[in-house]
């Protein structure tokens, strides 16, 4: 299969315009698979020493805005495991359906779809 029409595929559809045919293998793929990452999550997480460094320094500043790039996301989740009052943007590929279930199990409250400027504008006003 050519790069051109492999990445045609994962381009085509967003999570809110997959095909009423394709639905139920993707909730299928997309809940499984955030339900395996959920549960690998929780079980590092518990069976991890996890120690903070600097904790001091953040103390004093209650609100954060934490950016991570895709090398450490599995990190980051196995650590933090909970997120109460977040907001995420994320991209609304069919593709990142997983990483939006996931989010949702871990707690997080308002997922932003967009990954263009005006995109994301938009959905922050909603």
């Amino acid at each position: 299969m050519s790069k051109g029409l492999w990445k045609s595929i994962l381009n085509r559809y967003n999570v809110d315009t997959v095909p009423t045919v394709l639905l139920p293998f993707f909730y299928f793929f997309s809940y499984g698979c955030a339900v395996v990452c959920f549960v690998y999550a929780i079980l590092v997480h518990y069976t991890s020493k996890i120690v903070f460094e600097g904790e001091k320094h953040l103390a004093s500043r209650p609100n954060y805005i934490l950016c991570h790039w895709h090398t450490y996301i599995i990190l980051y989740f196995v650590v933090f495991i909970r997120h109460h009052s977040h907001a995420w943007m994320q991209h609304p590929l069919w593709f990142m359906k997983v990483s939006h279930l996931f989010l949702r199990f871990i707690g997080v409250e308002k997922i932003i779809l967009g990954s263009t400027w005006k995109g994301t504008l938009v959905q922050m006003q909603l």
